[in-house]
C-alpha cells in the first residue's frame, strides 16, 4: 500500500514566485483532477486514482491545506516525496523499508477479550477504541467522552 499525495500548486499572488494566475486556479485544479484520475499504470491499465479538492473532504483546515489530495490506485501505489526519478512509477519507497501503511478505513483488532466471541464487528468508530481499552481495564471513560466499548456493541 501507499500514501496519499498532497499536491501544492505554485499560484500567483499566493506564492512568492507563483506562476498559475488566480483566475485559472480552479480550472487548473479541475484539469489536474481529470488527468490524475485517468492515469494508467506501467502496463497501460487504469490505476483507479482519486483526486479531491480538500474542501470536498474536510469542513475546516488547520495550517496550509494542499490544493489537491490524491490517492493512487486505492493505495496500491504510493506517492513519494522526491523528484528526479527515471520513471513516473516507483516500486519501492523512496525513504527505505516500510512495514505498515495508511488506509482509507481504519482497522481495530482484538484477541481474547474476556467472555467475547470472535468475529468481525461492524459499526465501530475510532472513538470506540479508547472506550474499549478502558473497559478492558474496568475503567469508565470520562463523562462526555465520545464512543462506546466494542465489548458492549
Amino acid at each position: 500500500g501507499g500514501y496519499y499525495g498532497r499536491l501544492f500548486l505554485n499560484v500567483a499572488g499566493r506564492e512568492p514566485s507563483g506562476l498559475i494566475p488566480e483566475a485559472e486556479y480552479e480550472a487548473t485544479r479541475d484539469e489536474l483532477i481529470r488527468k490524475i484520475e485517468s492515469m494508467v499504470d506501467h502496463d497501460g491499465n487504469p490505476m483507479g486514482n482519486k483526486a479531491w479538492k480538500p474542501d470536498a473532504l474536510y469542513t475546516s483546515q488547520n495550517g496550509v491545506a494542499p490544493d489537491l489530495i490524491v490517492i493512487f490506485g486505492e493505495l496500491k501505489w504510493r506517492s513519494v516525496g522526491s523528484l528526479g526519478h527515471n520513471s513516473m512509477y516507483t516500486f519501492e519507497n523512496d525513504t527505505g523499508p516500510d512495514e505498515a501503511n495508511h488506509a482509507e478505513r481504519g482497522i481495530f483488532m482484538m484477541n481474547n477479550a474476556p467472555g467475547q466471541s470472535s468475529g468481525e464487528r461492524s459499526g465501530l468508530h475510532l472513538w470506540d477504541v479508547h472506550c474499549t481499552i478502558l473497559d478492558l481495564f474496568g475503567l469508565e471513560p470520562a463523562q462526555g467522552a465520545l464512543g462506546k466499548s466494542a465489548l458492549r456493541h
